[in-house]
């Protein structure tokens, strides 16, 4: 597990890296495969994104900018001919047991407009660069997105699913702990 333990086994510390470029720092995040400390470092900037304090850059302006930075992230992550090396660990901040991992703290409201903002500019990018995802690799998307927003990725994504047995084996054991059935299978 990513962090440090500071005083008990339940407080988990993450270094937040506040000086580094967004883009640059997802993806060297990424390439390290440290899901906790990206979502960590994201829900950190996105908080930041979404607070007003006196005399400041309007929250419209520092949203807007959080945005285009994450969207950034995501257009150097996944390039048309070329993925990185662990991109697919970028899928980690819409996994909600991630995000309750790195920010316990992180409810109702507040994590709506974290997701939100969070969620926007990764649908935009997934509309305009839908064959960037051709190249990443499914089984490790789904290790750090979780089963359900694993499934929502893949219709969105409207991809043919290329999984390793064991990774459809976990897809359909969480479909058969939810009692739910897939309704069309393409291999």
């Amino acid at each position: 597990m990513e962090g440090k333990v500071n005083g008990t086994e339940d407080q988990i510390l993450y270094t937040i890296h506040h000086e580094k470029d967004l883009p640059q720092l997802c993806a060297e995040l990424c390439s390290q495969n440290k899901v906790q400390e990206l979502a960590a470092n994201v829900i950190f900037h996105a908080l930041e994104a979404l607070e007003q304090a006196p005399d400041e850059t309007p929250v419209r302006d520092k949203i807007e900018k959080f945005q285009s930075e994450l969207y950034s992230s995501l257009a150097l992550m996944f390039e048309a001919h070329h993925v990185i090396d662990g991109a697919e660990t970028f899928f980690g901040l819409i996994n909600d047991a991630v995000i309750k991992a790195v920010s316990p703290g992180l409810t109702g409201v507040r994590k709506g407009s974290v997701e939100q903002i969070i969620y926007q500019p990764l649908a935009r990018f997934i509309v305009h660069s839908r064959t960037a995802f051709v190249r990443m690799d499914l089984n490790r998307a789904l290790e750090c997105a979780g089963a359900d927003a694993f499934l929502k990725l893949m219709e969105r994504l409207q991809l043919p699913p290329m999984l390793d047995a064991n990774s459809v084996t976990a897809l359909f054991e969480h479909l058969e702990q939810k009692k739910e059935w897939i309704t069309m299978v393409r291999f």
